[in-house]
């Protein structure tokens, strides 16, 4: 009986990883065309703003949430908490870490290198026209503007230190997130008796 819970939980973690990466390939995608649509304008003028929240946390979410319903069917249909958690933690960190080299290594470096100063003109844009919009005087205006540099410059000032401190937190928030979602999707075999 050993063996063969073993065996299944080798088999959980291999398909977490493996939809783990096809989660983090999807999330790469949705990240660039949500890039692509701010700095080109598309959009009003809150678009920029939104765009973050939708499709860096909601959307992300949502496909989570089905590769998590998805990932339980391909163990079986019923998994303990503790299952739960490994396989969708796995699957999690598989995603992060095929985002992170996709966005973080490949896109921003070798495809399009000036991705950060063109996501800040595109965030300054928008508060320029939100600013005309909603009536902001000059102060208010020059003062979100300056957040908003000052959020881009902490960005392109990061040191190894920082970069390290950066991925170890995300890790520690993949894991409270797969312990939400294992508590969300669990689903214990009912027991015959």
């Amino acid at each position: 009986m050993e063996i063969v819970l073993e065996d299944k939980e080798k088999q959980l973690r291999k398909i977490g990883f493996i939809k783990g990466l096809l989660l983090g390939a999807i999330i790469l995608v949705v990240g660039i065309i949500s890039y692509y649509l701010v700095v080109n304008n598309f959009g009003p003028w809150w678009f920029p703003m939104v765009s973050s929240f939708f499709f860096g946390l909601i959307l992300p979410a949502v496909i989570a949430a089905i590769f998590a319903l998805n990932l339980r069917t391909s163990f079986g249909g019923f998994w303990s908490f503790k299952q739960a958690v490994t396989g969708i933690f796995i699957m999690f960190l598989a995603a992060y870490i095929v985002q992170a080299i996709g966005r973080d290594v490949i896109f921003a470096k070798v495809i399009e290198p000036d991705m950060v100063p063109k996501t800040e003109a595109a965030m300054i844009r928008s508060i320029n026209t939100a600013s005309k919009q909603l009536s902001y005087t000059k102060a208010q205006t020059d003062a979100k503007i300056s957040d908003t540099k000052k959020e881009f410059a902490d960005t392109k000032s990061a040191t190894v230190t920082g970069v390290i401190q950066g991925v170890l937190i995300s890790i520690i928030f993949i894991f409270v997130f797969a312990i939400i979602f294992a508590a969300i999707f669990k689903r214990e075999q009912p027991q015959i008796v």
